[in-house]
């Protein structure tokens, strides 16, 4: 099977920080204009029906918005998968709006995630004992995973959600922290 996934990118957005973070399978990637285009060639994707975690892939990558973006504007994304010759399937809209980076609260930002990449559990450090932790995909989905605090460790199991690029967010009474994770 050959996929192709076709991705129109806002041109507010600086092309010379585009950089491909990981991908489920070995891909080509192409842009032309505002186009990027990731090819998987002669994947074997097993059907979702056999194998729900084998039969996703998926596409990690990073930008930067340009120097001239304005505060508050929004950024809307979706993508065009190809199957074949198929029609494509287009994905779920994606919006994100353009802010500041800010500086972290330290009453919040005290917490580690590890082993990071990780395979079944990652650990969870954290000043608070009274958190609660949440993992969602990189649209913005929730994760059910299971979780086990024990005082300030909180280990999560991560096993049955397929490889990718995910967020851990700790909610304490201070606040939300995010940390990125690589699910191997």
């Amino acid at each position: 099977m050959n996929v192709r996934v076709e991705n129109a990118l806002s041109d507010l957005l600086n092309w010379n920080t585009f950089a491909v973070e990981g991908t489920s399978h070995p891909v080509e990637t192409t842009r032309q204009n505002n186009l990027v285009t990731f090819r998987f060639d002669n994947i074997d994707l097993p059907a979702t029906t056999q194998d729900a975690v084998a039969s996703h892939g998926w596409i990690a990558y990073r930008i930067k918005p340009g120097s001239n973006f304005i505060q508050g504007t929004t950024i809307e994304n979706n993508a065009a998968i190809f199957f074949d010759f198929n029609a494509p399937v287009q994905t779920n809209t994606v919006t994100t709006e353009l802010a500041p980076l800010s500086i972290a609260d330290p009453k919040t930002d005290n917490f580690v995630i590890y082993p990071n990449p990780a395979g079944e559990f990652v650990r969870v450090t954290s000043t608070n004992t009274d958190s609660e932790i949440m993992v969602h995909d990189i649209t913005g989905r929730h994760m059910p995973v299971f979780s086990r605090q024990e005082g300030t460790e909180t280990w999560v199991n991560i096993a049955p959600l397929p490889p990718g690029v995910y967020t851990v967010k700790i909610h304490t009474k201070s606040g939300i922290t995010t940390r990125k994770l690589l699910k191997r």
